[in-house]
């Protein structure tokens, strides 16, 4: 028979219990920063230029046939391509990206209530899409992975943990 004594458990348990709160804490920051980042990133892609679509004088509305009627003149506005962030007119689009954190901060949303940021985003059967919202996500996630690795790293190797 072989006998196996285990000595340090109550230290190392220890140690994994401070791990699960820095790395509850860490989540948290880190999903905070990225929806802060992801926000940020859609109004300066909004609101930085160049645009290259059409120049418009012309105010529009839409009538209930979905229709835009020219009403009068406007000062010039260069329209977004497809494809590219949309053109800041009124600042409407980029005041209205909000932030909502739930489930105690571990989930965030980002986005805007306004009902043209989704066609915007995806276009219609009328308009190519400028989207705003996903291109942000995408370089918000290249910029914090690094961030994210160095944070974690620097949580264990201040618990002792070692590779």
């Amino acid at each position: 028979m072989i006998k196996l004594n285990l000595t340090g458990v109550k230290p190392l348990n220890r140690k994994l219990d401070s791990l699960k709160v820095e790395a509850n804490a860490i989540t948290k920051q880190m999903i905070s920063t990225t929806a802060a980042a992801t926000r940020d990133n859609a109004v300066n892609g909004i609101k930085r230029p160049p645009k290259t679509g059409e120049v418009y004088t012309t105010r529009f509305y839409t009538n209930k046939q979905g229709r835009a009627i020219p009403y009068g003149t406007r000062p010039a506005h260069q329209a977004s391509a497809p494809g590219q962030y949309p053109a800041d007119d009124t600042g409407l689009l980029a005041a209205n990206i909000n932030i909502t954190t739930t489930n105690l901060g571990l989930t965030a949303r980002v986005g805007t209530p306004l009902m043209y940021g989704r066609y915007l985003e995806y276009g219609t059967s009328k308009m190519h899409a400028r989207p705003w919202l996903r291109p942000s996500l995408q370089r918000t996630r290249t910029e914090g992975r690094g961030r994210f690795r160095t944070l974690v790293g620097n949580m264990i190797r201040s618990l002792g943990f070692r590779r």
